[in-house]
């Protein structure tokens, strides 16, 4: 008998930057690895593979909570100035993230959808419970971390 494939739930966030894709596009892939990753960010991204981000690099998460969930995710496909997308495995959350980007006219969308499903009985339900508003808060405040960043970069280049 065949395994019934699980559905996965969808995450959205987006933000919209005034800098150009080439200017956003390089901070969006390093994404974890960031100088401009929240301090106070209870996500940890520790990268176990890759030298480079390209390609297979492969990142254990961890949530940086007494008892925090991990899993891994490995990048599965980077398409410059257009996407991002890693994988999830081993552990709590199963499925993958994405990361799009797309030039506007006066600057760039970023898109951040997480495809997924928790995995394990207390798992889901400390999601349901708590964990999924403090991703989202978190989500939130990853996405105008790296707007603050980009815009502060390119302030920081037109007044040389």
């Amino acid at each position: 008998m065949k395994k019934k494939k699980e559905s996965l739930t969808i995450n959205r966030h987006f933000i919209f930057i005034e800098a150009p894709i080439e200017k956003v596009s390089p901070e969006v892939v390093l994404w974890g690895d960031a100088p401009w990753w929240p301090k106070a960010s209870p996500m940890q991204f520790t990268r176990i593979r890759g030298e480079k981000i390209d390609i297979g690099t492969q990142y254990e998460l961890k949530v940086k909570k007494p008892f925090g969930s991990r899993w891994q995710a490995e990048m599965e496909e980077l398409i410059p100035d257009k996407l991002v997308k890693r994988t999830f495995s081993k552990g709590m959350v199963a499925g993958y993230e994405v990361i799009k980007m797309s030039e506007r006219s006066n600057g760039t969308r970023v898109d951040y959808e997480m495809h997924y499903t928790i995995r394990g009985f207390m798992n889901k339900a400390l999601w349901n419970w708590v964990y999924r508003k403090q991703h989202d808060d978190n989500l939130k405040s990853i996405l105008q971390a790296l707007k603050q960043y980009v815009l502060k970069e390119q302030e920081r280049i037109e007044e040389r």
